[in-house]
């Protein structure tokens, strides 16, 4: 079921909404678009077209996030050289923010409930919260280790109450054929 249908040039690889449902992002093999949505209007408008970006051809896009309700961010990666990067949005473009120079493999990127914070869990389960999108004299994005999970989570929700860091994230348990 769905409210609306948008004609895409490419098949969308990962899709993104913003914190306040104001702005969506499509992500394809190729290209990142972006659309306005006005949650207020009745009955609601087609979403509009606000720009394209396609300097990720020649990548890999696999995941989008929002940061905020401006900046979205995207995860690539590169098989040449076997690193995954992110980019991210300057107004309506998307600039290289360089290299995820971790010793395992990046799973995932996604913002925070509440799209202050963006976060990476790597294929060990480990979660990391980006610190810095900002090249620092061409180093790579910074980021910490916040938790480990036994295994790798295919879904992560990270809240932030009263200044703690609450994680929760879904398992499925092939043996018990149980989630939890």
């Amino acid at each position: 079921m769905s409210l609306h249908t948008l004609p895409l040039e490419r098949k969308a690889v990962d899709v993104a909404f913003s914190g306040s449902s104001s702005r969506l992002a499509v992500l394809s093999d190729s290209k990142l678009t972006v659309y306005a949505l006005d949650m207020h209007k009745r009955p609601l408008p087609k979403p509009s077209l606000m720009w394209r970006s396609d300097v990720l051809n020649g990548h890999c896009p696999r995941h989008v996030a929002f940061l905020d309700d401006e900046t979205i961010c995207v995860l690539t990666d590169s098989w040449d050289e076997d690193e995954s990067s992110l980019w991210s949005s300057v107004g309506e473009t998307l600039k290289s923010c360089g290299p995820l120079v971790e010793l395992e493999s990046v799973s995932s990127l996604f913002s925070s409930a509440e799209y202050n914070k963006l976060y990476i869990q790597f294929q060990n389960g480990a979660l990391h919260e980006l610190e810095e999108l900002e090249p620092q004299n061409d180093l790579p994005p910074i980021s910490s280790p916040i938790h480990r999970f036994p295994s790798l989570a295919p879904e992560v929700k990270v809240v932030s109450v009263e200044g703690q860091v609450c994680k929760k994230a879904l398992f499925f348990d092939p043996a018990n054929n149980d989630s939890h």
